[in-house]
């Protein structure tokens, strides 16, 4: 396992971010703030869990390749393939503008439930 500090530290920062969605979900000015955190709580409750299995991964911020690593080595991982899949293109939209959509405040909501979905999950899975 590796250190239990690196672990939190990266469970700690996945909590800031839901944490800032949660906070800012209702507010249609935040909307893709709101789903850029909720992104990126996702990436980093994933890699908290690649950290704590000490996998190897390259920096990446595809939520689907970070589950296909946790994937070999939990099959479990399996059961919130949907939730990365519609989390992952989330990173793009802060980066580049172009490709952002407008969401409804009701899809905000559901992004959310995503991340809190995921949260929940590995959570469960890493034992410190």
């Amino acid at each position: 396992m590796a250190a239990k500090k690196i672990i939190q530290e990266w469970l700690l920062a996945a909590e800031k971010d839901l944490k800032i969605a949660e906070e800012d979900v209702d507010k249609p000015e935040r909307r893709q703030d709101v789903t850029f955190h909720c992104q990126q709580a996702a990436e980093k409750f994933l890699k908290a869990f690649i950290i704590f299995k000490n996998l190897e991964f390259r920096p990446t911020h595809d939520l689907e390749t970070l589950l296909h690593i946790c994937s070999k080595q939990n099959k479990e991982f399996e059961s919130i393939r949907t939730e990365c899949k519609m989390l992952s293109p989330f990173y793009i939209g802060t980066r580049y503008p172009e490709f952002d959509e407008e969401l409804t405040s009701e899809e905000v909501k559901e992004v959310l439930k995503y991340a809190e979905e995921i949260a929940k999950f590995v959570k469960k899975k890493i034992k410190l």
